[in-house]
């Protein structure tokens, strides 16, 4: 069994919790034309990041978790596959 402090990264693993609060900055879309004449949008989604905590998964081993925070008008977009 390798020591949790001798894991390499790609050993160990970490949870990305995604949450949403009102008070982060909101999302913003620009629309573009692309070199190739295509349109699409450039986006800027603002977010928090945690401080890496440690946790233990249901298996008991140590794991990283961080908690991303993005702004609530963001889920509406999470519903559309080209986001």
């Amino acid at each position: 069994m390798v020591s949790e402090r001798n894991k390499t990264f790609f050993d160990q693993k970490c949870f990305i919790n995604v949450c949403f609060h009102e008070k982060i900055e909101k999302a913003v879309r620009t629309p573009i034309t692309r070199e190739d004449g295509s349109n699409g949008f450039d986006w800027r989604l603002p977010y928090r990041v945690s401080q890496l905590q440690h946790q233990q998964d249901g298996q008991g081993e140590l794991v990283s978790q961080y908690d991303v925070v993005f702004n609530d008008d963001i889920i509406q977009y999470m519903m559309h596959a080209e986001f």
